[in-house]
């Protein structure tokens, strides 16, 4: 008896797994404009609203000062060969980063000609197969992002990976950046 069950179990357990997989994943995201949400099971930031102000990207902050559409609290970006920048018409606003000693990861944005400051680097943004969004190095390093509470308008302020609490930040979370696909993009201008 206890032979035919076991065997009815495998054999259903084995049916089963051969049957088509519905696929969840998303198409991956080659061009337009995406969102990005937070990614972090048990924290405060778990499918976050990742929004842009102050040339700074947070989570989950309040009373953000950008003139928009009806897009919501969420930043839209445009990703094109490894610059990351949010989606505006003129002037545009593009994404740094500063990953020396000096900069400990700040992720920034600058607008228009506003010049770069040092270290900083705008190239190796990518989406993953999985639609989400890391920064590789010219030397193949691979950050992800992290997110600091106590940032000015509540929230967190999002750091580049690989500084434990940089610029002193404390309750720093590392975090996926999930990509979502917008349909309708709407450009904006960010403060």
């Amino acid at each position: 008896m206890k032979f035919t069950t076991t065997a009815a179990i495998a054999t259903a357990a084995a049916v089963v797994s051969a049957l088509p997989q519905a696929n969840t994943q998303s198409p991956k995201i080659t061009d337009g404009a995406f969102t990005l949400m937070s990614l972090r099971t048990g924290t405060p930031i778990q499918f976050g609203n990742v929004q842009a102000a102050d040339s700074s990207l947070y989570i989950n902050a309040k009373d953000l000062n950008f003139r928009c559409g009806t897009t919501g609290p969420n930043a839209q970006f445009g990703l094109s060969n490894g610059t990351l920048s949010l989606w505006t018409n003129i002037p545009p606003q593009v994404m740094y980063v500063d990953r020396s000693g000096m900069g400990q990861g700040v992720l920034k944005y600058t607008t228009g000609v506003e010049p770069l400051p040092k270290n900083a680097e705008r190239q190796g943004w990518v989406l993953d197969e999985q639609n989400q969004l890391t920064f590789v190095s010219p030397a193949g390093d691979k950050y992800g992002l992290q997110a600091c509470s106590g940032a000015a308008n509540g929230g967190y302020k999002i750091w580049l990976s690989g500084t434990p609490n940089p610029a002193g930040n404390t309750d720093c979370i590392p975090f996926s950046a999930q990509a979502l696909k917008v349909e309708n993009p709407q450009t904006c201008m960010y403060t």
